[in-house]
């Protein structure tokens, strides 16, 4: 027994790694969606079999589910295939790696990982190295192969015996308040509990009642907790964006890209500045829509009505205008950009495009247009395809919608932190046109560089589409759009939960802070603590705080 040998173990799963599609039994979900396409009989029967069996082993399972009902393939490839979908689902929690690096410089000490689990060791140790949590010398010890557990003490006593320590000299941590935290403890190691919960709106996403096999609303869950663990440097911008805004534009940009593809439109043009990052989600997902390229487009309202001549040009020259099916996308619009680009288009012999936007309501087609002028729209709206909102606000309290609409900030400067100033004009650079801009980036977060604000949201952003795409979300995003994603932005609009409220409170507009008690312009009056009360609770706490003052001063 070396009583001064020192050693330090980790849980892995929810410890060291978290999975894309959150629980486990989601991973059967994905899977059953793999083996049984075109079934929801046999993928319910599949996934409520595999998730009943209680085997320590892969094989094992597999055999007792093969007992019940066919498999579509033999026990080993079944092994493989699992495997293979559990590989691609794992994601390495930053925290934790970070911890065990510091352990590792600190004390110059191997790492014990211990799991219970049915998946055998050599999957496990590979995708712990591969994520860079494994180091040689370190050990691994699997419950279904040396039948010992955490949970009744016995995978700790066998580490005991096999290191030759004492538990005093041990520090374990887990995420199991059980297996990871009261057991150890009452062996007399220093136990520690790392706990990644999941925030507000991710729980909320999980309690949603879905009567499909493939639990979109957990998965989706799984998938923000996942990206804002394991990507990303600044906690307070993984929180906001994994939640709020990469789940409502991923949503939308499957949408326009799904019914670009029906409609058989060849490339989609994501327009400067405001759509940056959307442009780059979008060339995530496009391996799902193949006959659609997206490209990125420097144009403006103010570049449109310059009356340059070589507007036509460089349209020409980015393929907008051609004989091709094509389309703008953009945050918000005024119906404006598009009629000005279709009237440019049509005077020069080309066909006019389509348009998608985001935002449709009192930021529409119709936007401060009388009767008259609303007529020369018309043909250019039978083009454009945008998010029809109006039939949520009469249902939604307090007119929330209406306001979730009415927040610019909300769609056009948050979702991209758009790099680079507006485009004003054109000029000819040889044979090429090329695009003028302003230097006129206007946001800012106290105390971080534009450089590493940026960086962050599109990693964030282009992860989180990946992952979307990956765990099957795609096939289900007008659903996510509908009845996850919108309901979410306006939640957090008319009644903000504190935990996202950080990120905000440091985003500045011109160097004024966009989270204001006083109402100005393109700036947020809701932050404090008192403001995450819903806009409906607020009015009752001012009447009767009015109504307190009036007896307080009589």
């Amino acid at each position: 027994m070396n009583y001064n040998k020192r050693i330090y173990s980790f849980d892995v799963f929810d410890t060291c790694l978290v999975r894309l599609c959150g629980s486990a039994s989601n991973v059967f979900d994905i899977l059953s969606a793999k083996l049984f396409p075109d079934n929801e009989q046999l993928r319910k029967i599949f996934i409520a079999l595999r998730t009943e069996v209680d085997c320590p082993t892969l094989e094992a399972a597999y055999n007792a589910i093969g007992n019940i009902m066919k498999l579509p393939l033999p026990v080993n490839e079944m092994v493989k295939l699992e495997m293979a979908t559990e590989h691609s689902m794992l994601k390495p929690v930053r925290a934790t790696k970070q911890l065990i690096d510091k352990l590792r410089i600190k004390n110059g000490c191997n790492i014990v990982f211990l799991t219970d689990m049915y998946l055998p060791s050599n999957f496990i140790r590979m995708v712990l190295t591969d994520n860079g949590l494994y180091k040689e010398g370190d050990k691994l010890v699997v419950s279904g192969e040396k039948g010992v557990w955490k949970y009744d003490g016995t995978m700790f006593h066998y580490v005991k015996e096999a290191e030759g320590i004492t538990y005093r000299h041990w520090h374990h941590w887990g995420d199991n308040h059980h297996s990871d935290y009261i057991v150890p403890r009452r062996l007399g190691i220093h136990a520690h509990l790392l706990r990644y919960d999941y925030l507000y709106f991710e729980q909320k996403w999980q309690d949603i009642i879905c009567t499909a096999s493939y639990q979109y609303p957990s998965i989706l869950a799984g998938v923000s907790r996942a990206i804002r663990l394991s990507v990303g440097t600044i906690e307070y911008q993984n929180n906001f964006v994994s939640d709020i805004t990469a789940p409502f534009i991923t949503s939308w940009i499957c949408t326009i890209l799904n019914d670009a593809q029906h409609r058989n439109i060849e490339r989609i043009y994501f327009c400067a500045r405001d759509m940056h990052s959307h442009y780059h989600i979008a060339k995530v997902l496009s391996p799902y829509f193949p006959d659609i390229e997206p490209k990125y487009i420097f144009i403006s309202r103010k570049s449109l009505y310059s009356g340059n001549p070589l507007i036509i040009k460089y349209l020409e020259q980015e393929g907008v205008a051609s004989a091709e099916s094509v389309a703008l996308a953009d945050a918000v619009s005024s119906g404006n950009t598009l009629h000005t680009i279709n009237q440019l288009l049509t005077q020069n012999g080309y066909t006019p495009i389509a348009h998608f936007y985001c935002i449709n309501g009192k930021w529409g087609a119709d936007m401060g247009k009388g009767e008259t002028d609303k007529e020369q729209f018309t043909e250019d709206n039978q083009h454009a395809q945008y998010i029809l909102l109006d039939r949520h606000i009469a249902t939604t309290a307090n007119n929330a919608l209406e306001r979730t609409i009415e927040n610019i900030v909300f769609h056009e400067i948050l979702p991209s932190l758009n790099y680079h100033g507006t485009t004003t004009t054109y000029v000819r650079h040889g044979n090429t046109i090329r695009p003028q801009l302003s230097d006129d980036c206007n946001w800012q977060f106290a105390g971080f560089s534009h450089h590493d604000i940026k960086n962050n949201n599109d990693s964030l952003l282009t992860t989180f589409a990946d992952a979307y795409a990956a765990t099957g979300l795609i096939a289900y995003s007008d659903k996510i759009l509908e009845y996850i994603a919108l309901p979410t932005l306006v939640q957090f609009i008319d009644n903000p939960p504190k935990v996202y409220l950080h990120y905000l409170h440091i985003f500045q507009l011109d160097g004024t802070p966009f989270v204001n008690k006083r109402y100005r312009p393109n700036r947020w009056k809701r932050g404090s603590s008192a403001y995450t009360f819903s806009s409906y609770t607020l009015q009752i706490l001012r009447k009767v705080k009015k109504k307190l003052y009036g007896l307080l001063t009589r």
